[in-house]
């Protein structure tokens, strides 16, 4: 991104969520009333978040508290090479596709334990119970409290359908 503008990515990524979360609302739209509460939740807060970040640089108070720049900083703030942060950049994106493939594999539940455990005890080195303890926890709450205030229709497990 040395050549482009940095306004031009922030209206990029503008864009790019703008077209994610209408994604979304499009795919939520004939889901029951209660699964739609999430995803609506989400892509509210994100929108407010992007306008706010656009509007910015051209309200003088927003500009004095939230960004002097005036501008999204996307830049890293350490003295890494670029060849250590493209390598950051392809673990959290390896993190995303092993949520993501997960979810599709053994399901949203049983992934949420498996990849908060993981994180936990590679990425965090926190101790296994720790790790156990926080999985578990996240877990019940996600079971209990999201299962119950919401009705989200997962889709079934590709692994979980051969037994």
């Amino acid at each position: 991104m040395n050549g482009l503008p940095r306004h031009l990515v922030s209206w990029m990524m503008f864009g790019l969520f703008l077209f994610m979360g209408l994604t979304l609302l499009m795919a939520a739209e004939t889901w029951p009333w209660r699964a739609r509460i999430v995803p609506l939740a989400i892509v509210g807060f994100g929108l407010v978040c992007a306008v706010v970040e656009l509007v910015t640089p051209h309200v003088g108070f927003l500009r004095q508290r939230l960004s002097p720049s005036g501008l999204m900083d996307l830049t890293v703030e350490s003295n890494l090479p670029a060849a250590a942060v493209r390598l950051q950049a392809g673990i959290a994106l390896g993190w995303l596709v092993l949520l993501i493939a997960g979810i599709l594999l053994i399901g949203f539940y049983m992934t949420t334990f498996t990849v908060v455990l993981a994180y936990l005890r590679w990425k965090a080195k926190a101790s296994w119970l720790r790790a156990l303890v926080t999985a578990t926890v996240l877990w019940t709450v996600f079971f209990f409290g999201l299962g119950s205030i919401t009705t989200v229709p997962w889709p079934d497990p590709l692994l979980l359908q051969w037994f």
